[in-house]
């Protein structure tokens, strides 16, 4: 016979006992709302409560999402749950609880997944040693792994992967598990690492090749603006020799000046010839020559005309 408690209301009505998910539910929301009027300020608590508690937190976050996918993908199978006019929980808890579509949708698909394929992954985060983004992380690297075709993947090969994902998940975060995850295939079947990896990059560098696109306009202020889309490899060259061409520190080397030979004009004493092919110096007189006396024994020099 299942637990019956009295619903508060004085009249010894009885009426079922909660579910333990749903009465934790409950509980956590009251205690919460205690704790925004609790007359003890966060700021009173000892470094080591806050460090503690911060990790504290990290952990029942983890858990705390788990939950609420698996209560998810529970709620996916009840049609009573939705609205008329919803297609998946999704939309309706995308409706209700103020989020966004694509964000609704994405969490239902993880919740799926935990709840079919990734019984490790799932044990994992309800014990809190993988968060929400790590599991993202790590379902999206599992979904790349072929099941069909030559380079086809077991499921205890799969199963394999997972495990090794989720003890990465101790060490490293969401983004380098992405990075992790493209390259298990390594882990599960070495041997054929290779061929599978150098197919990829031929898959990848063809639709690189067919999205490749450029455009450039002008806003007839004097400036043009453009956006352009390149494969990675051709990516990074152009990187590579912008950031030479705009380095501050970058020295630029003058050109070399060939020395012009000069030859020096014979000027008469208190008169001044420009060299050939140079324009005479402006004056504002005329030129006059020295009034000094000539050396002896040499015959004097007319003067200059006026």
């Amino acid at each position: 016979m299942s637990e019956q408690v009295g619903d508060g209301t004085g009249d010894g009505s009885l009426a079922p006992a909660a579910h333990p998910v749903a009465d934790l539910a409950a509980r956590l929301r009251r205690r919460l709302e205690d704790l925004t009027t609790s007359p003890v300020p966060v700021w009173a608590m000892s470094s080591d409560e806050k460090a503690q508690t911060l990790l504290d937190l990290a952990v029942a976050q983890a858990q705390l999402d788990a939950l609420r996918l698996q209560v998810l993908a529970e709620a996916d199978r009840d049609p009573d749950v939705t609205d008329p006019g919803d297609r998946t929980v999704a939309e309706w808890v995308a409706r209700r609880t103020r989020q966004t579509r694509p964000a609704a949708r994405a969490d239902l698909k993880l919740a799926r997944a935990l709840d079919s394929d990734r019984p490790v992954l799932a044990a994992g985060m309800a014990a809190g040693r993988v968060n929400l983004a790590q599991a993202r992380a790590i379902s999206r690297a599992l979904d790349l792994l072929p099941v069909t075709g030559r380079f086809a993947t077991t499921p205890d090969q799969r199963a394999t992967a997972e495990a090794h994902l989720v003890d990465l998940a101790g060490d490293f975060d969401a983004t380098a598990l992405e990075q992790l995850g493209r390259r298990i295939y390594a882990v599960i079947c070495p041997d054929a690492v290779d061929a599978y990896e150098g197919t990829l990059l031929e898959a990848e560098e063809a639709r690189a090749a067919r999205k490749t696109s450029l455009e450039m306009w002008q806003d007839h202020h004097g400036t043009c603006h453009g956006r352009f889309r390149i494969p990675q490899l051709h990516g990074q060259m152009l990187k590579k020799a912008l950031q030479a061409l705009t380095n501050p520190t970058r020295v630029s080397t003058p050109e070399p000046v060939e020395p012009v030979e000069t030859t020096p004009a014979p000027v008469l004493r208190g008169q001044a010839r420009p060299a050939t092919g140079s324009s005479p110096p402006c004056s504002a007189g005329p030129v006059r020559s020295s009034t000094s006396a000539p050396p002896s024994g040499s015959s004097p020099r007319p003067s200059a005309s006026p």
